[in-house]
């Protein structure tokens, strides 16, 4: 007779606390960063150096992270970050920040061309009126929203302009009536602002 193992007991269900949360939206941001790092890369034959960035632990609220500051006038090779507020430097009229939004977490990087910025940010603004503002904000810059809406449970909307050469992108996630949306964009230097 073959002994079965005994039954374990039920895990007791998950609960979603501040930190979960936080976790989650970091992990958001981290990808969008990832993605704007994959998207400089592909625009270059020449091989660029990685970036460093600065990371902190969701545990330790009590020690933010300090953005890299680099001498004005010269290019820095590191990408500064920032959570909680946007980071020195951020070029705002491009990304604006949705009113009323709380900023999550910032990043920017304009040490190589084309230049990469990304915003994390939270809102109980419906998804519609985020993609109104951001589209309006967007194609006055002359950008062009491509065709698409969303995949599985995330909304995203892409945005062109030069010929393709500058991008800049929008992902909304819903979650107990609070929008995380995400941008990230890279465009030449000379449109930072």
């Amino acid at each position: 007779m073959t002994e079965r193992p005994a039954a374990s007991p039920a895990a007791p269900a998950k609960t979603r606390t501040p930190q979960t949360s936080t976790t989650k939206t970091l992990s958001i941001a981290a990808g969008a960063l990832l993605c704007i790092a994959a998207l400089g890369a592909c625009s270059t034959a020449e091989p660029q150096p990685q970036p460093s960035t600065s990371t902190t632990s969701a545990d330790s609220p009590s020690s933010p992270a300090t953005p890299s500051e680099s001498t004005p006038g010269t290019a820095s090779a590191q990408a500064t970050s920032t959570v909680g507020n946007l980071v020195g430097g951020f070029p705002s009229t491009l990304l604006p920040l949705f009113t009323g939004a709380q900023v999550k977490q910032s990043a920017f990087d304009k040490s190589k061309d084309p230049a990469a910025a990304s915003l994390v940010a939270t809102t109980t603004a419906s998804n519609d009126d985020i993609v109104a503002f951001y589209t309006k904000a967007f194609t006055d810059q002359g950008f062009s929203l491509l065709a698409g809406d969303a995949s599985g449970g995330l909304l995203s909307k892409d945005f062109v302009r030069s010929d393709g050469k500058e991008t800049i992108s929008l992902s909304i996630t819903s979650e107990n009536g609070l929008n995380t949306f995400t941008l990230g964009a890279n465009v030449a230097q000379a449109a930072l602002k």
